[in-house]
């Protein structure tokens, strides 16, 4: 959005809603947030939080905004943020949210392979890995035909070390390392300085 709250592109990015969610929760860990700070900033967290359970775990426009549908920045914010909300609910007696933003999130985790997560395929087979995370994909879209010259840019990202980053998935997950070992093969290259 601009300075002044005005909508960019017209279309919401979930992830958008989720951040600024953990930066709350961030602040309160590390003491920069008071108590009483945190209860005036309830309103707001539980809009967002509203929000999130309401439309997601898709997002309309992912954040480098040339995509739709499910995402594993997406998501993993999405998640992330409604266990924080889910607490900051419980601690200040609100169950009823506390219970929903939980089971919002323990629901999207559990999807999150159905949705993400190719198994096999002509990758996976070139890279020697049973399946990897993709960067996006519609949701009930079958996964695309490859042609291994010219992969989609909804194949291949580092984004799906977000699951990683945000707590949703261990890093020594066997998929996690699969998608590690696939992004590496497609995205490394070799400078005189080494392996990037």
């Amino acid at each position: 959005m601009l300075l002044d709250g005005e909508p960019v592109l017209g279309k919401a990015e979930r992830d958008e809603a989720a951040l600024p969610i953990l930066l709350i929760d961030l602040l309160h860990r590390e003491r920069a947030l008071s108590d009483r700070e945190l209860q005036l900033a309830w309103p707001m967290i539980a809009r967002a939080a509203h929000h999130l359970v309401g439309r997601g775990p898709t997002t309309v426009l992912d954040r480098w905004e040339d995509t739709s549908g499910a995402t594993p920045f997406t998501i993993a914010t999405e998640i992330a943020a409604l266990v924080c909300a889910a607490e900051v609910a419980a601690r200040l007696g609100d169950a009823r949210s506390a219970s929903r933003f939980h089971a919002t999130a323990e629901c999207w985790d559990a999807e999150i392979e159905s949705l993400l997560y190719r198994g096999g395929g002509a990758l996976a087979d070139a890279v020697g890995v049973d399946g990897y995370y993709v960067r996006a994909r519609l949701p009930d879209q079958p996964f695309p035909e490859l042609d291994l010259a010219h992969l989609p840019a909804t194949e291949v990202s580092p984004d799906a070390l977000a699951l990683v980053r945000f707590g949703v998935r261990e890093p020594d997950d066997p998929r996690i390392r699969n998608t590690v070992r696939v992004i590496d093969a497609v995205l490394a290259a070799e400078f005189p300085g080494g392996h990037v």
